[in-house]
Formats: C-alpha cells, sequence, structure tokens
C-alpha cells in the first residue's frame, strides 16, 4: 500500500485563531520500503502576517527550536500553496481524479481529529487533495486495551515499539518519519 505520512506543527489547538506554522509529508510504499533517508519528503515552513499563539504551543515549540528558528527565518518562508504539495504527491505517483484532485491514503497520530481539520482550511486543499477515508494511525497497534484509559501518545507509542530513541521532537517532518516507522512494525 503507498500511503503518506503527514504532521503539521501549530500555534495552538484552535483551528479558528490558530496557525500552520509547519507541513511535512513523507511517501511511504509498504510493499517496496526504502531506508528513511531516501523516501521523497515535503518539508515547508510557513510564514504568516501575524500568529496567535497558546501558551501550551508556544512552551512546546520553544523546546523543539521550531519557535526560535520560525521567529528568526519567517521573512524567508513562502505561504503554503497547496498547488506544491499537489504537485510533489503526482510526481511520486498519485493519480489525479476527474475533478483534478489527487487522492491519498494518509498516515498520522492524531491526523483525522488534527491536522486534517487544519489542512482543510488551507485555501485550494479541499480542490486539489482528497484523502481517503480511512486513516491509518498507529495508535491502534501500540494501544494497551486492558490498562489504558485512553489511546496512547506518540512518544509512549514509541517505546512500546522497542525504539530506543523515544523523544519525539514535534518537528513535522521528524514526526511522519516516526509513524512510518511505528506502521512498519506491522508490515516488515
Amino acid at each position: 500500500m503507498k500511503y503518506v505520512s503527514i504532521d503539521i506543527e501549530t500555534t495552538g489547538l484552535d483551528r479558528l485563531k490558530c496557525q500552520i506554522l509547519e507541513f511535512a509529508a513523507v511517501v511511504e510504499d509498504s510493499a517496496n520500503p526504502m531506508p528513511l533517508e531516501q523516501l521523497p519528503t515535503f518539508k515547508i515552513m510557513i510564514a504568516h502576517d501575524g500568529l496567535y499563539w497558546e501558551e501550551v504551543a508556544k512552551e512546546m515549540h520553544y523546546k523543539s527550536g521550531l519557535f526560535e528558528a520560525y521567529s528568526q527565518s519567517k521573512k524567508e518562508f513562502p505561504r503554503l500553496s497547496v498547488f506544491y504539495f499537489h504537485e510533489f504527491l503526482k510526481q511520486n505517483g498519485f493519480e489525479v481524479d476527474k475533478r483534478g484532485r489527487v487522492a491519498i491514503s494518509v498516515a498520522g497520530k492524531n491526523f483525522s481529529n488534527f491536522d486534517r481539520v487544519f489542512l482543510e482550511t488551507l485555501p485550494g486543499w479541499v480542490e486539489l487533495i482528497k484523502i481517503n477515508q480511512r486513516v491509518l494511525d498507529p495508535t491502534l497497534a501500540y494501544i494497551d486495551w486492558e490498562n489504558d484509559n485512553q489511546p496512547p501518545t506518540l512518544e509512549e507509542c514509541k517505546t512500546r515499539a522497542g525504539i530506543i530513541n523515544t523523544q519525539v521532537t514535534h518537528r513535522a517532518l521528524d514526526d511522519a518519519l516516526d509513524v512510518i516507522i511505528l506502521l512498519r512494525n506491522c508490515y516488515i
């Protein structure tokens, strides 16, 4: 199965007030897994005229280095054009439907309830990207049905998978790759 692991980093949880700072996508083919460093990747930091920060997000991104990287370089960042992501997907073998949309299967931790909601507010997203109904979330492979009161975090999933470096960087590309690593434990 060919899928795209997608992750975003935002200024907070409120999709009506907060903005996407960073977007990353990694193409994986479970029938032909390649070394992680050879996987096709798409990563972009996104410029905004003004930012609305929720304190939790500001603190998290201060620790991750994203806050500083964004603050120092934001004038160099483009505005996210969904067209460029659409072209990246076409170049990596995803087909365009009759309406001009690229249809993709997506993987991501909390993608359906968080990332997707933000992404669908981007101009052109709904017109150019069609996300297949079923999303691959690694949580189900690592949940402890008897003892967990809620789904495990990405860090908990990495621990349960036996991954030595369980640190979650809260950088979009790293987190998208972590999802692929976790899912690979199910098919490799």
